[in-house]
């Protein structure tokens, strides 16, 4: 997708979690692929410990917001 000449670029996706690391890898490697702008992951279902990690994987700037336990819908892996 190219960038707007009139303004920023904005996506949204709805991952429905990305604990499992080969598909936040490629939905990762998709992105960089193919998008441009600000990208909002929506469900990603994280938690602060797994920042440093995902930081690596991307390679850029990530700004979170860690849900709680009930506002992802119940357990998560990373407990």
């Amino acid at each position: 997708m190219a960038p707007s000449k009139e303004g920023i670029n904005l996506n949204t996706f709805n991952c429905r979690g990305m604990a499992q690391g080969s598909k936040r890898r490629t939905i990762f490697k998709w992105l960089k692929k193919y998008h441009e702008g600000i990208t909002l992951l929506q469900e990603t279902h994280t938690v602060p410990k797994v920042e440093n990690e995902w930081l690596k994987e991307w390679g850029s700037e990530i700004i979170f917001n860690h849900g709680t336990q009930n506002s992802t819908g119940g357990s998560n892996s990373f407990s």
